[in-house]
């Protein structure tokens, strides 16, 4: 054999597949014309038949990930002579699917062709004495029942194991193949890197800037919404800035402060940040009186309805010049929540040039500014980091003043609440809504200070109405999730409690990617509407573990949401992505919109259409 093994690998498959189809076409025309006189002979023409279809499907099936065109792949299946046979690349590409089990194909392939050989030099005593003897005769010399029959079972037997032995083969090249090259079906967008990059940038500014002289406020929490947008080299971003009193304080009735709303505008650019005309935006269309932002009255992205500002001015950056901007500084204001100070160009067009980190107390300045009730101007300042070579610019406008009064129970924009708490309340339009926008929310503020990657449902918040009797109530609470961060941050100890060695969770849990890991979890306790701790009388180890368990176990709860959806979370508990585990990778955030945001929109679309909801 090793001289037939030898002539094999220097042939290559494709002349030895070809080989093989004619012989088992010529072996069957053979076998057949002689079968109508034995029975044996029948029998053998029978499982011929077999061998010969499973070779063909096996190379059908081996060619289709090397041919592309589907006519042209049937076409060289059923005919030797096809064209495609003779293309000098097949060869190549057989090689490269193959890769490392290449010779291993080649030998099943040789020996499959061997046994055929050696059946057709049998076959061919058949033919030689047509005048000698009668047919009769002929058949039972050629299938003497103590050799023949035996001798042509061992070669029947031999082909059917190298034939499944070839179709193992190929099958796991395929999944191997199939699991290696996986493309997603759809990019990630270039805004979801965008606002990722802005986010944490804004982050870091306001802990390096942010300053506080009132004596009751004892920490600062900011609350990010989910929701954002990005429009050529601007972010639009909106945050919450809640005071943290003290104890003493907050009990009292009535003492609640009301939160600090912003709207916020990213602007990144590659100039240094040393120019003698640093100014910020005009904002020419902003109306005397702003159509300010508020979440819970939209039904459309709160984004959508903050200051419009036309592109081609935000395309058409001022800046104001250093002189002026340390004059500013330097100048010491008689309150430190003063009014910024407004320079209006020559069109009268009026915008800020208030540095926020020179204030005395920015905490104390954008709270006075945002709840005056004579504050014309929406620019309230601006915050500005550097990381070489781009310069980021953040600039902030109030987002509460007008909308305040729209509000029919006021107390409920001073207090946020987890999103879980309402769950129960949640319609299946709600709980794909809700998913969509948190698997959104981790393509956005993966690897950021505005998501942890132990989060859960308990650090999603949102801003409730009255009494969320409706489901346009809940539609307008969906609308206001937010991400939280603390200012000072969290103390190390707090910290400790929540993260845990990511070694541990790799390989005594099973954890890959513990971001995603925790959106499987969190779209399982949508879709139970409860805790996934609840659903479980044994206490476990770890979250993801009770979801797991959850999985094993078939629940009515998620019937309504169906198949599609228990798979998706499934696939976001195990980073069953094919992708590798690192979010930072362009192609596993790929593979997550593909198969989880991409899908939760079909689903959305499917479930209005068919309760009739546009």
């Amino acid at each position: 054999m090793s001289s037939i093994k030898v002539v094999g690998l220097a042939i290559g498959i494709v002349p030895i597949v070809v080989e093989i189809l004619k012989s088992y076409r010529t072996t069957k025309d053979r076998l057949k014309s002689f079968a109508h006189h034995d029975l044996v002979i029948d029998d053998m023409h029978l499982r011929y038949r077999v061998a010969a279809t499973n070779f063909s499907n096996n190379c059908q099936l081996l060619l289709k990930p090397v041919v592309d065109d589907p006519r042209e792949l049937s076409g060289m299946v059923d005919d030797v002579k096809h064209e495609g046979w003779k293309i000098a690349s097949l060869e190549e590409r057989f090689r490269s699917f193959l890769g490392r089990d290449y010779e291993l194909c080649e030998e099943i392939v040789v020996r499959i062709r061997n046994v055929l050989r050696e059946t057709q030099v049998q076959l061919a005593e058949l033919d030689k004495s047509d005048a000698e003897s009668s047919t009769l005769n002929r058949i039972h010399q050629a299938f003497d029942i103590t050799l023949k029959k035996n001798q042509y079972h061992r070669w029947l037997d031999e082909l059917d194991q190298w034939n499944a032995k070839l179709g193992n083969l190929r099958a796991q090249r395929c999944e191997l193949q199939k699991r290696h090259t996986y493309r997603p079906k759809w990019t990630v967008p270039r805004r979801y890197a965008d606002i990722h990059t802005a986010s944490q940038r804004l982050h870091e500014s306001l802990q390096e800037s942010w300053s506080c002289t009132n004596a009751s406020h004892i920490g600062h929490q900011a609350k990010l919404s989910l929701d954002a947008q990005v429009e050529d080299v601007t972010a639009q971003l909106d945050m919450v800035i809640a005071c943290c009193r003290r104890d003493s304080l907050q009990s009292q009735k009535g003492q609640a402060e009301a939160p600090i709303w912003l709207h916020i505008q990213s602007i990144t650019t590659n100039a240094p940040t040393q120019t003698p005309s640093t100014k910020l935006p005009a904002l020419a269309d902003v109306p005397a009186t702003p159509s300010y932002v508020e979440w819970p009255l939209l039904d459309t992205p709160p984004f959508r309805s903050v200051v419009q500002v036309d592109k081609k001015i935000l395309k058409r950056v001022r800046f104001d010049d250093l002189s002026e901007q340390k004059e500013t500084s330097s100048q010491p204001s008689s309150k430190s929540g003063g009014n910024p100070k407004t320079t209006s160009d020559s069109a009268g067009l009026s915008f800020a040039s208030q540095n926020l980190k020179a204030t005395q107390s920015v905490c104390c300045y954008l709270s006075k500014a945002c709840l005056s009730t004579n504050c014309k101007n929406p620019c309230l300042g601006y915050l500005e980091t550097q990381e070489v070579p781009k310069t980021f610019k953040f600039i902030f406008y109030g987002a509460g003043q007008n909308t305040e009064t729209q509000i029919t129970n006021k107390a409920s924009r001073k207090t946020s609440n987890p999103i879980n708490g309402m769950l129960q309340r949640l319609t299946t339009l709600h709980q794909l809504t809700l998913a969509h926008k948190l698997a959104i929310a981790v393509l956005q503020y993966h690897s950021t200070s505005w998501l942890a990657p132990d989060w859960d449902l308990h650090d999603v918040s949102c801003f409730p109405g009255a009494n969320l009797l409706s489901e346009a109530d809940i539609t307008r609470t969906l609308q206001s999730l937010r991400l939280s961060t603390q200012f000072p941050p969290a103390t190390s100890s707090t910290l400790a409690k929540k993260s845990q060695d990511p070694n541990q969770l790799k390989y005594m849990y099973g954890i890959r990617n513990l971001t995603l890991a925790k959106l499987g979890v969190a779209l399982l306790e949508i879709g139970f509407r409860k805790d996934i701790s609840t659903l479980s009388t044994e206490e476990m180890p770890h979250p993801v573990i009770s979801a797991r368990k959850a999985l094993s176990e078939p629940s009515s709860s998620m019937a309504m949401l169906g198949k599609r959806y228990i798979k998706m979370a499934r696939q976001c508990i195990d980073c069953d992505f094919s992708c590798g585990e690192d979010l930072n990778e362009e192609n596993l955030r790929s593979a997550v919109y593909t198969d989880v945001v991409c899908t939760l929109e079909d689903m959305i679309k499917d479930w209005k259409r068919f309760i009739g909801v546009r």
